[in-house]
């Protein structure tokens, strides 16, 4: 059953970009031609092609981002050259037709003098903004375009100056652009579930407006034996995001949720560093930072008819439709850190490294607000303003060392051990304006430790052999101490420690069993535990999760003919409490426990001296959905996915290669019924002249 409300008013998403893909599947493809025209040089690559596809738009754009229609422009443009006799002169480009897809830049270099460097770039990234499927009574709520794209941009100028006697200088301006629509993993709630019940299916969505401005000023200088370098970052940056969420589309509780934030951000940082060769044998290195961060934030979550609606009181919401208006808020972020670290070689084969970390963070907020909550007696929107008040100091210290031992013919033995110790204060105070009462009073410690030991091998016992062996065990101990808390019995008070432990190791194989086949072997295994404490409870085991992942790969090369495998296995197994609590609760909390398959068939033939073939499959599938929609929505995946490419290159002549590739893609995703579905076919062709 799929329901469709009216299609949201929304900015008009664009054309789609080609991108990465075009580089199909992620194979390697090695032919004759490509060894006589390297990536250096002069070269430009003019680029036409068609993409066509059957199924889900979105979710096909999501994976493979070229959209369903002709595309072509200026793949790659590089030049390189000189302007006099010293200086490096290098262009590069990109434009592909109706793709939002460019890229300038140019660069000067002179190594005595320094380099000038200019640089643009944009690409759009595209989402999947569908909801999620239920199968109880097959529904998938359709309510917008889930075809949704954020267009990036990247300007950048730098240099460098190299003057007699002063420091080396560098000068850098950054600015970062991101516009557009994004997929939100919040779900708004519908009943349309033939009959069962409430279920938070509903897509929601996010604007997104952002910009970053980003000026450094790096200076770099050599006393004797000590090298120091003096970094000076300022940033600004603006946002105004907004979440916005339908609940219950076609039903009579239908309204609208705009949740938008907006901050303005200015940020100040000073790094120092030095590393200094006291010997051969010996050598010290120390850095000290400071940052500073200061954020105005304003915004509201305004429940409405409409997106984007102005707060009216008397719009008819239902019970616990809670928002806020007027909120103005500053931050403050000061962070200091410093570390010291020492490499020697206290005997012959033997390396150590001892490290010293220091960190001490302060935060600061205060804000106010009208805080909105609809009475169903009233039936109206009561307010009431309020001020919150929060501060949070931490402290961190941590320890390591290092040692590597290399006295052994073909191995190397390492090991490690890392401790760190964090304590903190947080202190959270809410008033009522009008009344000037205290509504919250919260203080609380944090304790944080974490060890981590690890051990490391790697044996070379002759050419065609290699074994690299990695260990590893790592505690995180959190102790929660409330001093201050108006409800002890409650979260967050409620817990008072929990533990983290991860135990993992992986070994890997190197090896060439013939003159024309080699591999890599790898196995991993890892387990993980989480144990709780609540507040005057004793222990309890929380979660366990163990993770087995075989992974192998394999070529085999003749003359003019070589064909690659790869494969990857994953084994994710999870218990909780709620797998052995049985009854409602244990089907309305699923373990997600599943398989993951990924793998890999590549082969390519020099046909001539001037020719090459090749063809890529790949097969990718995910297992670990849970149907137990009688109690609660599934969540997990149940995916396959396969694709295939052919492709053709031909030198045409010293200065000219053309490509040809035919690529198809099938995906099937059970877990969204289906309707995420999709198979795509894509022509590519491509015309490389270098000059």
């Amino acid at each position: 059953m799929k329901y469709a409300a009216s299609t949201i008013s929304s900015r008009a998403i664009p054309l789609a970009a080609l991108g990465a893909a075009l580089s199909v599947l992620g194979l390697p493809t090695r032919s004759l031609a490509q060894d006589r025209l390297p990536d250096s040089g002069n070269f430009v690559d003019i680029t036409l092609g068609h993409a066509s596809h059957n199924g889900n738009e979105a979710a096909y754009l999501a994976r493979h981002p070229i959209k369903k229609h002709a595309y072509g422009g200026i793949e790659r443009f590089q030049y390189e050259g000189y302007i006099g006799d010293y200086t490096e002169f290098s262009v590069e480009g990109r434009a592909l037709f109706d793709n939002n897809d460019y890229l300038f830049g140019m660069e000067f270099l002179n190594e005595d003098v320094g380099f000038l460097k200019l640089r643009y770039e944009e690409f759009r990234v595209y989402y999947d903004g569908s909801g999620l499927y239920f199968p109880g009574g097959d529904t998938w709520i359709d309510i917008y375009d889930d075809e949704l794209a954020i267009d990036r941009s990247t300007f950048e100028l730098s240099a460098g100056l190299k003057l007699e006697n002063l420091p080396d200088l560098e000068f850098g301006y950054t600015r970062h652009e991101r516009e557009g629509l994004k997929s939100s993993t919040i779900l708004a709630d519908t009943t349309l579930t033939g009959g069962f019940g409430t279920r938070n299916i509903v897509p929601t969505f996010t604007e997104i407006d952002e910009s970053r401005d980003i000026f450094e000023v790096v200076a770099k200088e050599t006393y004797g034996n000590t090298k120091t370098k003096l970094s000076l970052r300022s940033e600004t940056s603006e946002t105004d995001n907004a979440r916005k969420i339908t609940r219950r589309p076609d039903e009579g509780a239908f309204r609208r949720i705009t949740h938008r934030e907006t901050f303005d951000t200015d940020l100040f940082s000073a790094r120092f560093s030095s590393v200094t060769e006291l010997d051969e044998k010996n050598t010290l290195s120390a850095g000290i930072a400071y940052t500073e961060i200061d954020a105005n934030v304003t915004g509201g979550r305004i429940i409405g008819g409409e997106f984007d609606a102005p707060f009216d009181a008397n719009f008819q919401g239902q019970r616990r439709d809670h928002g806020w208006t007027n909120l103005l808020a500053d931050s403050q972020i000061d962070q200091w850190l410093l570390n010291a670290n020492w490499m020697t070689r206290p005997a012959k084969n033997w390396k150590a490294v001892y490290a010293l970390r220091l960190e001490e963070m302060n935060t600061g907020i205060d804000s106010e607000f009208t805080d909105t909550e609809f009475s169903t007696s009233a039936r109206i929107f009561e307010t009431h303003d309020i001020a919150l008040d929060a501060e949070r100091d931490w402290k961190d210290a941590a320890v390591s060392a290092e040692l590597t031992y290399t006295g052994q013919e073909n191995a190397i033995y390492s090991g490690a051990i890392l401790y760190t110790s964090g304590d903190g204060d947080q202190l959270e105070e809410e008033f009522d304006i009008q009344s000037g009462s205290q509504l919250l009073e919260r203080l609380s410690n944090n304790e944080r430790d974490v060890l981590k030991i690890s051990a490391s091998a790697k044996f070379y016992p002759n050419a065609n052999l290699r074994y690299f062996l990695n260990v590893y065990h790592k505690e995180r101990d959190n102790k929660f101490n409330h001093i201050i808390d108006p409800d002890p019995g409650a979260y967050p008070a409620f817990t008072s420690a929990q533990d983290f432990t991860t135990d993992d190791i992986n070994l890997s194989v190197r090896w060439k069993a013939a003159k024309n086949l080699s591999g890599l072997t790898r196995i991993d295994y890892q387990d993980s535990t989480i144990d709780s404490q609540g507040l005057g409870l004793e222990w309890a085991h929380a979660y366990d999760r163990k993770a087995l992942i075989l992974s192998q790969s394999a070529t085999l090369t003749f003359e003019k003919f070589y064909i690659q495998a790869s494969g990857v296995f994953m084994d994710d197994s999870r218990e909780s409490p709620v797998s052995t609590i049985g009854g409602g609760v244990a089907d309305t909390v699923a373990v997600l426990d599943g398989d993951f398959w990924n793998g890999n068939l590549s082969a390519s033939w020099g046909i001539d001296e001037n020719s090459n073939a090749s063809v890529a499959l790949f097969y990718n599938a995910v297992d670990n959905y849970v149907d137990n929609s009688d109690s609660a929505q599934p969540y997990g995946e149940d995916l396959t996915e396969i694709g295939f490419s052919a492709t053709y290159t031909r030198q045409l002549t010293d200065n000219a290669r053309l490509t040809l590739r035919y690529s198809y893609y099938d995906s099937e995703d059970k877990a969204a019924g289906g309707y995420n579905d999709y198979d795509a076919q894509v022509l590519y062709s491509s015309l490389r002249y270098r000059f």
